[in-house]
């Protein structure tokens, strides 16, 4: 997907920040693009964080805008914006820090996201490291409690979907330094639930599929129960089916786009991958989404998120073509 950058400038000029419906992605995709631009999309960032929810959720609060704002500083000059994440972190530790337990599974997801970029992608002090990592431990407790009472009806493909998204913040609290000990044996105090689930959708299963074949190899857990499920899923998984499944819907949230971003960053197989990318780049060249975007101005300042919008699209279209390029790819 292209669209003109005086566009895209108009629309994250027009909309506030916000990373799953605001301007923040298109932000990013605007600053990656032209190095140029950056400054002044930080400047817009840092303000309209003023006027957005302290709340704990990655979609609307801060704690997912400030992550980028960082990502685009350490293209200006290399270095984290450590004083913006301590006004963020005075937020976080007073609604987490004190008692995890009060915290809702949807927070603690947004917040384990949050805390999994804070330890892996920024430099933090020793006492702050290890403040984040008992808050980020305390709340991963919450997430694989809450796994047995998952209730599913999964006919479509989310990023939400509960049984792929909760392990895969378990996975991000474990790379971010949990100790892998403590939390092999709490997987394990789950595991008869995790093995119970099987998706309806295809793409779901795709994704189940990798997020715990991700998190036996990061645990190096000899199970047969594990390996047997992981093993089930993978021989019910069909591209083909998938990509019927997806073909009307482009998006982030639950979407194409989404599925593709999802089996980049956990190492789907390469040609799998091809498959994917090039089915994604086609759809995004003639789909009938695409097309209402392009024709119907208000329609497209409507979906300029990167959930549901041009951000996540133009973002993950990015993603594909440097991909193609790493890999000699001419297309």
């Amino acid at each position: 997907m292209h669209l003109n950058t005086d566009i895209l400038i108009s629309l994250f000029n027009q909309t506030s920040a916000g990373l799953g419906y605001g301007n923040t992605g298109v932000g990013l995709y605007l600053g990656l693009i032209n190095h140029t631009l950056v400054r002044t999309v930080i400047k817009q960032e840092v303000e309209s964080l003023k006027g957005i929810s302290k709340e704990l959720s990655i979609k609307d609060g801060v704690i997912g805008v400030v992550p980028v704002i960082d990502m685009l500083a350490k293209i200006r000059t290399g270095q984290s914006l450590n004083a913006l994440f301590e006004e963020v972190d005075s937020i976080v530790y007073k609604q987490a820090g004190y008692s995890t337990r009060e915290l809702d599974v949807t927070k603690s997801t947004s917040l384990s996201l949050y805390l999994a970029y804070r330890l892996s992608k920024t430099n933090l002090t020793p006492l702050y490291k290890e403040i984040w990592i008992h808050v980020l431990g305390d709340i991963t407790d919450t997430i694989l409690r809450s796994i047995p009472a998952i209730r599913l009806g999964d006919y479509n493909f989310s990023l939400n979907y509960a049984p792929a998204f909760y392990l895969l913040c378990f996975l991000l609290g474990i790379k971010s330094g949990l100790d892998k000990n403590i939390f092999s044996k709490k997987f394990n105090a789950v595991l008869p639930y995790v093995v119970e689930y099987f998706p309806r959708s295809q793409a779901n299963k795709l994704y189940y599929y990798l997020v715990l074949s991700r998190v036996r190899d990061e645990l190096n857990l000899e199970s047969a129960e594990l390996n047997n499920h992981i093993n089930l899923l993978e021989s019910c998984i069909s591209v083909n089916d998938i990509q019927e499944e997806l073909k009307d819907n482009v998006y982030v949230g639950d979407g194409m786009c989404g599925l593709y971003l999802v089996c980049y960053y956990l190492g789907l197989d390469y040609s799998l991958l091809t498959k994917l990318s090039d089915f994604i780049s086609e759809r995004l060249k003639t789909s009938a989404e695409i097309h209402r975007l392009y024709d119907n101005p208000n329609y497209l300042a409507n979906h300029i998120g990167f959930w549901d919008g041009v951000g996540g699209i133009l973002l993950t279209s990015l993603l594909i073509r440097l991909n193609n390029i790493r890999n000699g790819i001419n297309k």
